[in-house]
């Protein structure tokens, strides 16, 4: 479909598998609502931004397309809700926030940054999970990068 800029919210649902190329476009808000066991996966065949939310309430996302890893960007305010078990993003997950100073900032999702009293001003932390070395199962590798932005 088309996909209008502005405050709209996208819904992926279906019986199938999907895969989705943004081209550069970002999202105000993604709900993931793929029920169907085996063929529940929303994959991104670039990297995608949602500048508001995302939401999943069944299924997952998955950042890898092949042996291709895009990321899944999440801006300063953007919130990612609904992680659970069978439910979460597979691969690459960059959470933004500015003005991070002077005490602890919650990313979300397990992380969080005490700069103490020092400014370290925009901190984009990436998750990287559950990408599978061939002949593995579950979600096997779990790390957070933390960057200051300049």
């Amino acid at each position: 479909g088309t996909v209008v800029p502005g405050t709209g919210t996208a819904t992926f649902s279906g019986p199938a598998d999907q895969l989705l190329t943004a081209g550069g476009a970002s999202f105000y808000q993604v709900v993931v609502n793929k029920p169907t066991a085996g063929a529940n996966a929303l994959r991104l065949a670039d990297d995608l931004t949602v500048t508001n939310a995302l939401t999943l309430t069944n299924g997952l996302v998955t950042t890898q397309n092949g042996a291709t890893v895009h990321t899944l960007r999440l801006p300063n305010g953007a919130t990612l809700s609904g992680e659970a078990a069978g439910r979460y993003v597979l691969g690459a997950l960059e959470i933004t926030r500015n003005a991070v100073r002077g005490a602890a900032v919650d990313f979300g999702h397990g992380a969080v940054l005490d700069p103490t009293t020092n400014n370290l001003g925009t901190v984009a932390i990436t998750r990287v999970a559950g990408l599978r070395a061939a002949g593995g199962s579950g979600l096997e590798v779990i790390w957070w990068v933390a960057s200051v932005m300049p």
